[in-house]
């Protein structure tokens, strides 16, 4: 349960979340924040996992900044150390709108999640376990064709 009650633990909770994961992991959060690196980057161990894929909306308030250009690259930096690669595509909401919920999914689980400022703020909410992963799987695939890493949000010349 993420609740305003538990800051702490709601944060540990998605830590958490992200271990459980094997292969590769899958987020979408069409809202997806920035204060997720933290925990991706705690989490993410090169044994269990070998590539962490992001998608979402692209955001102007939040994704065009330079400290998220900045801690993005910083991070996939990172975890390239760790032999794990880190992409972040961004699609239109028109292509999207025929989904509302937030997963995590890896080769091994999937998970029904609220956003991350739900997460961080405490908002009431829950991070319930999901046995669609392979529907799941399949429908995060076809988004994630036909979104566009964000580096191009960020440079339109790109």
């Amino acid at each position: 349960l993420i609740s305003p009650a538990t800051p702490f633990a709601n944060r540990v909770w998605l830590r958490r979340i992200l271990e459980e994961g094997t292969g590769q992991l899958m987020w979408l959060d069409k809202h997806f924040s920035s204060a997720a690196f933290e925990s991706i980057w705690e989490a993410a161990q090169g044994q269990r996992v070998s590539r962490i894929r992001i998608l979402s909306l692209y955001l102007e308030n939040e994704h065009s900044g330079r400290k998220v250009k900045r801690d993005f690259t910083n991070l996939r930096t990172d975890l390239a150390a760790r032999q794990i690669v880190l992409e972040w595509r961004v699609i239109a909401s028109q292509d999207i709108k025929d989904t509302h919920d937030r997963w995590i999914i890896s080769d091994s689980t999937a998970r029904n999640v609220p956003n991350v400022n739900a997460i961080t703020s405490g908002q009431h909410s829950e991070l319930n376990r999901s046995d669609q992963r392979a529907e799941l799987a399949r429908v995060f695939e076809s988004y994630w064709a036909a979104a566009a890493p964000i580096e191009s949000a960020w440079d339109p010349n790109a």
